[in-house]
């Protein structure tokens, strides 16, 4: 299948670069359009969606001949309100901007559920960015496997292609209310798959098996565990495995011993006796941890560490249950080596584990 984008831009001579190299594979076309005014626009989209299957709006949509001027959320808004009333079909939508120019305009906690991805363009070139097309290919997937799945009844079990009766009742009972393909999209994706919980991505794969992946055979040891691979709605362009079910396993394969409370070594010893693929390195302990037996990634270096070596991100109180905490590694938050980076760390934390990473911050001062 060949995902097919629309897109607006109100810069057709600047973002023809854009268009062309979106569209240089087999599996995505883009066709560019010029930005126009409100109500041009809604109707340019009503007559030209049969022809598409995904939409990329430009963040600022600003109109040469006049002063009418309005924004990719404004817009966005209004076609997710026509798909509600059953006025247009649903398809996702996806923010193209600049990093400075979506930190000055975009409201994140108003908008962020309109737009299914956000496509930084500045730094964009197709060497770069296969994840992008990939990911845009699957949301113009994901959505058409949502509405077949609507229409013939298949219900949560059928989207992410699992048969494991927890699992399907834990997702099907926080579904939102209001179950348009949107919205039933939105959750999968951003709740499901992109955030770690019951699926994981390759990052914390490796890092909960103990293995450096730089280090090691780390393609011919991630092929051992395609069995455990989510296949579900989204999988085409998002990886991702049930920790669940690796976590069975390894009780089998290490006669009833714990994938998470292991050390690094353990695992690996482990893994090259149960694999026979002996190129496995462990993960070296960075340096202020003392833990080896590894479960998460630094929320901003990618860090491995254990909950004991890193201080949890505030604002997860409203996480559902399947989904894993977030935190910072202690490696992180004494090497950095910046006021930004400082103020970026102290702006994640709670003010009473702020009051006591600044601490830290002193102490390192002090050592200069």
């Amino acid at each position: 299948m060949s995902a097919r984008y629309m897109y607006i831009d109100d810069q057709p001579d600047k973002a023809g670069g854009i268009e062309a190299g979106l569209s240089a594979t087999d599996y995505l076309k883009v066709k560019l359009f010029p930005a126009e005014t409100w109500s041009k626009q809604i109707q340019t989209i009503f007559e030209s969606r049969k022809d598409f299957n995904g939409l990329l709006l430009d963040l600022q949509l600003r109109i040469p001949e006049g002063e009418l001027m309005y924004d990719a959320p404004a817009l966005a808004q209004q076609l997710r309100n026509l798909a509600k009333e059953g006025k247009l079909e649903d398809w996702p939508i996806i923010l193209c901007t600049t990093d400075d120019l979506f930190l000055q305009m975009y409201d994140k906690s108003t908008n962020d559920d309109l737009f299914d991805r956000i496509f930084y363009k500045e730094n964009w070139s197709p060497s770069v960015c296969k994840r992008d097309l990939l990911e845009f290919e699957s949301l113009a997937i994901g959505y058409d496997r949502i509405k077949a799945a609507i229409r013939d009844n298949l219900g949560i079990a059928g989207l992410l292609n699992s048969d494991s009766k927890a699992i399907i009742t834990q997702v099907a009972d926080k579904l939102p209310e209001a179950k348009t393909v949107h919205s039933i999209a939105a959750f999968l994706l951003k709740q499901l798959v992109i955030k770690p919980g019951l699926l994981i991505d390759e990052d914390i794969l490796a890092i909960r098996l103990g293995v450096d992946a730089q280090k090691s055979d780390w393609e011919a040891l991630k092929a051992t565990f395609d069995s455990f691979r989510y296949k579900g709605v989204f999988s085409d362009g998002w990886s991702r495995w049930w920790i669940g079910d690796i976590m069975k396993w390894w009780r089998q394969i290490s006669e009833g011993g714990s994938l998470r409370n292991s050390k690094a070594e353990d695992k690996v010893k482990l893994l090259q006796q149960v694999t026979k693929i002996t190129n496995i390195t462990p993960i070296a302990i960075p340096d202020h941890h003392s833990q080896s037996s590894f479960w998460y990634k630094c929320n901003i270096t990618k860090t491995p560490l254990n909950s004991d070596d890193g201080i949890l991100i505030k604002g997860q109180d409203k996480n559902f249950d399947w989904q894993d905490k977030e935190y910072i590694s202690m490696y992180h938050i004494w090497t950095a080596a910046s006021k930004k980076k400082e103020d970026e760390i102290l702006n994640k934390v709670s003010s009473t584990d702020a009051d006591k990473i600044k601490d830290i911050f002193g102490l390192k001062r002090k050592s200069i």
